[in-house]
């Protein structure tokens, strides 16, 4: 039971409502006597409990003569609460990140290092929904170090989010394979540069709120900069060498 209140907990109860939630899902329904008798709490500690769960839809009540009676909903409510909690966040989330991006007290540089870091910065490349990625990427750096796998798997959770891509590429026997002819399921759109005249060992990923990141699995960086400056000037590079490289 102890492993229930603590899940509990970790979906918004505080450890008393999680422990009278328990109670009365164990009676069904009871008064605070009932319910203080079979959480072993005191009495008076249970009406302030009870009105936090029944403000979370999972607790109701009826009246049998003079007596309250407190009524458990089905569990299936706490889905509800956090499905409907998710949907208000994402809603408010652009207006958040928006006044975020203005604060000049927040740090514009944020460096991860090792595997875990590098994939940190690309977690934040698609952290929202709906928009497009601008992006310079190196021949075949993430399939050798990170392995195809997981390379195909953040593809899946990009376009799950509905984040397009437009993709400036070495070409590589692997790219042309595994990859490009792919790209309209990926939502991707990739053109040609040559890998050895133009190297490019790190990849450089545009998104908004003039956000950048780069990142190299080769030394374990990954590194994300926020300025409308640095952005402007990369998103510039990236349109030319769109419009002057190899369509595919």
């Amino acid at each position: 039971m102890d492993s229930i209140r603590h899940k509990l907990e970790e979906v918004g109860l505080s450890e008393k409502a999680a422990g009278i939630y328990l109670a009365l899902l164990q009676l069904g329904s009871g008064t605070v006597q009932d319910i203080a008798s079979r959480a072993s709490v005191v009495r008076t500690t249970c009406y302030p409990l009870l009105e936090e769960l029944q403000k979370r839809g999972l607790v109701s009540t009826t009246r049998s003569g003079k007596k309250t009676v407190y009524v458990v909903e089905h569990p299936d409510q706490l889905v509800g609460n956090i499905e409907k909690t998710a949907s208000l966040a994402r809603a408010i989330v652009p207006t958040l990140a928006h006044v975020l991006a203005g604060n000049s007290k927040r740090p514009k540089i944020e460096i991860y290092e090792g595997i875990s870091g590098v994939w940190r910065a690309y977690e934040d490349v698609i952290r929202g929904e709906g928009y497009e990625v601008k992006a310079f990427v190196p021949a075949d750096e993430a399939v050798a170090i990170a392995g195809d796998r997981k390379v195909k798997e953040y593809i899946r959770k990009r376009v799950k989010k509905d984040i397009s891509m437009r993709a400036i590429m070495q070409k590589t026997p692997l790219i042309e394979k595994e990859y490009t002819k792919y790209n309209k399921g990926d939502l991707r759109e990739s053109r040609f540069i040559d890998a050895k005249r133009f190297p490019m060992p790190v990849e450089i990923d545009l998104y908004p709120e003039h956000s950048i990141a780069i990142t190299s699995f080769r030394d374990g960086i990954g590194l994300i900069i926020r300025s409308k400056p640095i952005h402007t000037a990369l998103n510039s590079i990236f349109e030319l060498l769109w419009i002057s490289s190899k369509r595919i």
